[in-house]
């Protein structure tokens, strides 16, 4: 875990620390641009490659897809089925969203494209693994080769591996694939050793790693402080954080803005909702993010050990502190989850994975999404202007950074009950990795991906 990376299932984008040499900090380690774990290293201003689409032309395309599905952060949580509206001659449209109404779900995805064919081919094989084992400042070229030589590849131990936007939307929303075993190591050499199973084993009572109806009971236990209208009642606060870490950034006259605003910010909005004291959050922050190398499918030994030591030491923090707040209890949700009446309660150790998870769910990714945009509006200053001229463009430029830049890269399912998809025959057990970092420069979603 560098930086403000989210692994997710496989790699997330690290955190960009826009104005300084590249580098990713994980507590008082520091990573350098060169020594990034697979594929997702940070890149400086210079290496930056591409450009965004033009803000004022990407309604016309679908959403981008972010772990679970297309990423459209609405309500609060991730939806799936939304598309932009078309937009007619060369306007602006965000005036909402319209459902893409799936056809054949079987034979194409909900836009309306063909679904590939898996094949196999040993050199795209080796693609795939170099992706994740080798360090790169650049994904995107290696994905779109990968995408136009195999784009549904089967590899020899029977992973699914998709990299075009039709393929993962239709996965994605396959009912029969879910969660499982995808955390078995994605087929690459060596794949999760003992220590990293067992762990996974710990974080494995969380509704991450759960199907329906367990997914819905779990996610039920915490739905509460979730809801638009919850949120909406904590927006006053979010702004006031804000404008107190721009304050911190314009006194100084610019600074990290990943360790001013970028971490901090969401750090602190889940833990005023999960009720985590004040004093305890930065100090436990870089054991959460160490912990995550626990869902890294190609994670090094000394990673994993680390991991693994910093979730013992976040579960003995989460035991006492969701004991305290049974003892007394406030209005926030660990307070909930403690006190919930015997019938509905969780039991102690999924209180524990779900503090866990919601702690560092609730904020790897926002992290990463915002120094990542940040970087792209620094290399592209027209579209900083185009912003800063029109603030409704907001939305929609929050889909287009989605897309361009992913904080997750990698999603994965499990195939739960045999099946045929993609022209093959699946059993129940293998896994179907999802390169949603390629999907969402899939040329298919928009005409000029990296342009």
């Amino acid at each position: 875990m560098e930086g403000g990376r989210r692994r997710g299932l496989g790699a997330g984008r690290a955190a960009r620390r826009p104005g300084r040499p590249t580098a990713a900090r994980r507590g008082d380690e520091r990573v350098r641009g060169d020594a990034h774990a697979p594929g997702v290293a940070d890149r400086s201003a210079a290496a930056a490659a591409g450009h965004l689409a033009d803000l004022d032309a990407v309604s016309g395309r679908g959403p981008a897809l972010s772990a679970g599905g297309a990423a459209g952060l609405r309500g609060g949580r991730t939806e799936l089925g939304t598309a932009h509206r078309d937009r007619p001659g060369g306007g602006l449209r965000l005036g909402g969203h319209r459902p893409i109404r799936r056809r054949d779900p079987l034979m194409t995805s909900p836009n309306g494209t063909a679904l590939g064919t898996a094949t196999s081919d040993p050199a795209a094989e080796q693609l795939f693994f170099e992706i994740f084992l080798t360090p790169r400042d650049d994904p995107y070229p290696a994905y779109r080769r990968l995408r136009e030589t195999a784009p549904v590849l089967l590899t020899g131990d029977g992973t699914l591996v998709l990299t075009r936007f039709a393929d993962c939307d239709a996965a994605l929303r396959h009912r029969s694939f879910g969660k499982g075993n995808e955390l078995a190591g994605f087929g690459l050499p060596g794949g999760a050793g003992e220590q990293q199973r067992q762990a996974q084993g710990r974080l494995g009572h969380s509704m991450l790693f759960a199907n329906p109806p367990e997914h819905t009971r779990l996610r039920r236990s915490v739905g509460s402080v979730f809801t638009t209208r919850h949120i909406q009642d904590l927006r006053a606060s979010i702004e006031d954080r804000t404008r107190k870490h721009l304050g911190q950034l314009a006194r100084r006259s610019g600074g990290d803005f990943v360790d001013t605003l970028a971490l901090p910010l969401p750090v602190n909005v889940i833990a005023d909702l999960l009720g985590v004291p004040e004093a305890d959050r930065m100090v436990f922050t870089p054991k959460v993010r160490q912990m995550v190398a626990l869902l890294e499918p190609a994670a090094a030994p000394e990673a994993i050990t680390a991991a693994a030591a910093a979730e013992a030491d976040l579960v003995a923090y989460f035991t006492d502190l969701l004991a305290a707040k049974r003892a007394d209890p406030h209005e926030d949700l660990l307070s909930r989850m403690a006190t919930a009446p015997e019938q509905t309660r969780l039991s102690q150790q999924e209180m524990i994975s779900t503090s866990l998870l919601l702690f560092g769910a609730g904020f790897e990714t926002t992290t990463n999404l915002l120094s990542n945009t940040l970087h792209a509006l620094l290399n592209h200053p027209d579209q900083q202007a185009a912003l800063r001229a029109d603030p409704a463009l907001i939305p929609t430029a929050v889909e287009e950074f989605l897309r361009y830049d992913s904080p997750v890269q990698v999603d994965a399912r499990t195939v739960l009950h045999d099946t045929d998809f993609a022209g093959t025959h699946l059993k129940a057990g293998q896994v179907i990795v999802m390169l949603l970092g390629a999907a969402n420069h899939d040329p298919d979603l928009v005409a000029q991906p990296d342009t």
